[in-house]
């Protein structure tokens, strides 16, 4: 999910050099969430936590190692999203793009989660 988003952006933004205008990708897996990337990122490492559980047994250290990674990177993409919807809101607001991209697509990061 991660590297399909990044290559939808990339092809949105290929031969734009430096505007202020919202021409960033609006289909496919940014019509389900604003931020996939993240999304994906999460994904990721989730699966990496769940393909762990096995091995952790009664092992406190384990446990809370791998938890405290997991809500780490979790943490971190819910205020990199956050940062970003405020970031793009501050350049693209009035513009009829983004306004109805915006309006559209109201989950910043999970789908059907409101942030």
């Amino acid at each position: 999910l991660e590297a399909i988003a990044d290559h939808q952006k990339f092809w949105a933004k290929q031969g734009i050099i430096a505007s202020n205008e919202f021409v960033g990708p609006t289909k496919w897996t940014y019509q389900v969430s604003r931020h996939p990337n993240y999304l994906g990122e999460l994904i990721f490492y989730f699966g990496l936590f769940m393909a762990g559980v096995p091995s952790f047994g009664t092992s406190v250290v384990a446990w809370v190692c791998s938890s405290l990674g997991l809500f780490g990177i979790y943490s971190l993409m819910v205020h990199s999203s956050k940062r970003l919807d405020k970031k793009q809101t501050e350049k693209y607001r009035g513009q009829e793009k983004y306004d109805r991209w915006t309006a559209q697509v109201k989950y910043p990061l999970f789908p059907f989660v409101r942030g």
